[in-house]
């Protein structure tokens, strides 16, 4: 009556999400790093652009989202292919995680350190206003 039962074999979360932070960590990283090339928004054009980066006000937040989010995927998707870690596994993974977190967060500050906060002009030259309250 009392006999024990094997639990059935579970699938650890660890692994997967260890992958796919260091996955879009070092995603971000590359991305910020290189800065180029990706998918841009033109928001006064209203209009996608792939590739370089064109000329004028362009966004990469979009492209570099997408990226960091395909690519922690694809990390977490190979994460669940290593059987139930041990705890070394999980400390090691936890430092490499930690260690590309911080260079992810320095490569980011040291690329927007001195960048402009002013507004651009309005491209026909005009003031830019905002629009009055309701």
């Amino acid at each position: 009556m009392n006999e024990p039962t094997k639990p059935p074999a579970e699938r650890s979360v660890v692994a997967p999400a260890l992958f796919a932070l260091i996955a879009g960590c070092v995603t971000y990283a590359v991305a910020m790093g290189r800065g180029s090339v990706g998918i841009w928004y033109l928001p006064l054009a209203r209009a996608w652009v792939f590739g370089q980066k064109p000329a004028g006000v362009a966004m990469s937040w979009y492209g570099r989202t997408g990226y960091v989010l395909a690519f922690g995927a694809l990390g977490a998707a190979l994460g669940r292919a290593v059987p139930r870690p041990g705890v070394r596994f999980a400390r090691v993974g936890g430092v490499v995680a930690a260690a590309t977190l911080i260079a992810a967060v320095t490569v980011c500050v040291t690329v927007n350190f001195n960048r402009s906060t002013k507004p651009l002009p309005a491209p026909d030259d005009r003031p830019v206003v905002c629009a009055p309250g309701p």
